[in-house]
């Protein structure tokens, strides 16, 4: 048992040696159980400036470095970037893989898995391709991946992009990345569905009260929701599949397009012209300049566009948070709602930016708040919109704090009733998980209850050199009792049994099960073999002291025990710890039943007569 267990580290050991430069780069190790892993720190790249290294002539290059962030990135170059990594797979069986890459701007990517130096495999993705070039139809690039067991491959990507090089890759097992990509197809479908329905609701209510602020705002929302579909590769592989000019510049319009309309938003509802002049002066330069610079996205070239929206972003955002701010001092009443719905987006993108450079752990909180903060920064700005139409409707603001008062109760109504039906929920599926932990005749553990907490036990003993024990017993003649009085008084006999071997063990971890049929188990953490031989001579004598009556039946049942204890090193397992018990309850048995087995002599052979008999 030992050697299987140091087989899957010997060959991780041979594979770290045999293979060119493994040691030095980044080695994903595939084990049992394998789910995914964010490949960031300690993946190796090294830049291509001219672009023209092959994949044979790269591995030869020196200057290949370890990336000490949390995800590739290398920002704007015109350089080609290759990036390499190693996995090696120790567990028995084929791993299905599937290596994600979860920026979809990239241009151009070529992936290249190799096997000790020999080429096995070449992929290519980017949003310069078609979609139906793809492996596999995502808004993502993945590349599917099969390594058999025990093997080891190589992973090669060169890189080269005009829209950043941001390469954040998570390699995952097949079964693991379906249910992510279900978790986050659920996310994002109630993410665009919230936007889709802001933009509808705003643009009905424009058709009706013919205000340019509602008009503005669900452009916002549109634009913005075009964006997100852009950045999460939703329109270069379902919308525009075999178009990626199309799809490269209509994701610079939508940035745009956000820029644009949230500036006219800002400035219909925080009544700016009205208010400031000169502010309103600056936020039309603003929106001049996006107009001009979206009409220019549709001739220049897309890595100068690029780079000039970004910095368009940046100068709006600056210009829009010092707008809400100089209304905020003003004491005007939509802009502290406005003010605060930008600090939930900037919190929210915050939060996800600390989570993913390692600052906070990551946690589904983390990677949502994002979006959370958008869904909340659109929901409060819609407030606040609604807020300023309240101001210049003196006569319906009583309708409308009461519409907003009774929407707040039937939310806490509804919050109040989820917790419910949820509290209910969990005491079920606790009662359900009892349920299936205990045997339902005796009303002791079952023997799934008892495998799960020896293992628990013994990793727990093998960890802290503590002794464990375990008694193994089976009720003597039994299946002559149950011919002889039938089964319902058997079961009776079984029930009595757990009964005694219940009222002999006292503290609280210590475990009693229903092993099988007549047979039970005990399992005794941190105690040696006179310890539990002790606890087995008291179950003995409670069997000996007591009959079992049923309707005038009366009989007397005795138990044979086998116990083993053992202080669990490298050489023992939880099963060998159970093969002794077993083959000391045989013993028992030959030895004329109704008696304790505790023995083995030096070659592991039980000791004749080592037991207690009554």
């Amino acid at each position: 048992m030992l050697r299987n267990g140091l087989r899957p580290w010997l060959l991780l050991c041979c594979l770290l040696l045999l293979m060119p430069g493994l040691a030095c780069a980044l080695t994903v190790e595939v084990r049992p159980g394998f789910a995914y892993e964010a490949l960031g720190s300690g993946v190796e790249y090294l830049e291509d400036s001219d672009g023209s290294q092959t994949w044979e002539t790269v591995q030869q290059r020196a200057g290949w470095q370890p990336f000490r962030g949390q995800e590739l990135n290398f920002g704007f170059s015109s350089s080609a970037y290759w990036v390499r990594f190693h996995i090696v797979n120790t567990a028995r069986v084929e791993q299905r893989l599937i290596l994600q890459q979860r920026f979809p701007l990239i241009d151009s990517m070529d992936f290249y898995i190799t096997r000790q130096g020999n080429l096995v495999a070449h992929r290519t993705a980017g949003d310069a391709q078609p979609a139906a070039n793809r492996d596999l139809l995502q808004s993502s690039f993945l590349v599917p991946l099969v390594l058999p067991p025990a093997d080891s491959a190589t992973v090669l990507i060169k890189v080269k992009s005009g829209s950043g090089l941001q390469i954040p890759l998570i390699l995952w097992d097949q079964a693991a990345y379906v249910e992510n990509n279900h978790a986050w197809s659920l996310v994002y479908g109630v993410f665009y569905g919230l936007l889709l329905a802001m933009a509808l609701y705003h643009l009905l209510i424009f058709y009706s009260v013919r205000e340019l602020s509602f008009f503005y705002y669900a452009l916002f929302n549109l634009s913005l929701l075009a964006t997100y579909l852009c950045l999460h590769g939703v329109i270069s592989a379902y919308v525009w599949p075999d178009f990626s000019y199309v799809s490269n510049r209509f994701i610079n319009i939508a940035i745009t397009s956000s820029v644009l309309f949230a500036n006219l938003f800002l400035a219909e509802v925080l009544q700016v012209p009205q208010a400031r002049p000169k502010l309103a002066a600056v936020l039309r330069l603003l929106a001049y300049v996006t107009v001009a610079l979206m009409i220019a996205s549709l001739a220049l070239p897309y890595v100068a566009v690029v780079k000039g929206v970004l910095g368009l972003s940046g100068v709006a955002m600056l210009v829009l948070f010092s707008a809400l701010l100089l209304r905020f001092i003003d004491g005007y009443g939509p802009a502290k709602i406005a003010f605060l719905s930008g600090s939930c987006a900037s919190l929210g993108f915050a939060v996800s930016m600390l989570g993913n450079v390692g600052v906070i752990p990551v946690t589904p909180l983390t990677e949502v708040a994002g979006y959370v903060g958008i869904v909340v920064m659109s929901m409060v700005n819609a407030f606040a919109l609604a807020y300023r139409m309240n101001m210049d409707r003196e006569a319906r603001q009583d309708a409308q704090a009461q519409l907003i008062e009774n929407q707040r109760e039937t939310n806490e109504s509804l919050d109040r009733l989820v917790r419910e039906r949820t509290d209910e929920l969990e005491n079920a599926n606790a009662l359900l998980h009892e349920i299936s932990r205990t045997d339902a005749l005796t009303q002791l553990s079952n023997r799934r209850h008892f495998d799960e907490s020896l293992e628990i036990e013994f990793k727990r003993a093998f960890r802290e050199k503590l002794p464990l024990s375990v008694l193994l017993m089976d009720i003597d003649n039994f299946k002559m009792i149950n011919d002889r009085y039938g089964h319902p008084f058997g079961d009776l006999c079984l029930v009595k049994a757990a009964d005694f071997i219940r009222a002999s063990i006292r503290r609280p971890p210590d475990l009693a099960a229903r092993y099988g049929g007549e047979e039970f188990i005990v399992l005794l953490p941190n105690t040696d073999v006179s310890g539990a031989l002790n606890i087995a001579t008291r179950i003995l004598e409670k069997f000996n002291a007591s009959v079992v009556e049923d309707e005038g039946v009366e009989a007397c049942i005795t138990v044979s025990i086998g116990v083993a204890a053992l202080t669990p090193g490298a050489a023992e397992s939880a099963a060998s710890l159970l093969k002794k018990a077993d083959t000391l309850l045989y013993q028992a048995k030959a030895n004329g039943r109704n008696r304790i087995e505790t023995g083995f002599d030096a070659e592991g052979e039980v000791v004749t007569g080592s037991g207690i008999g009554v």
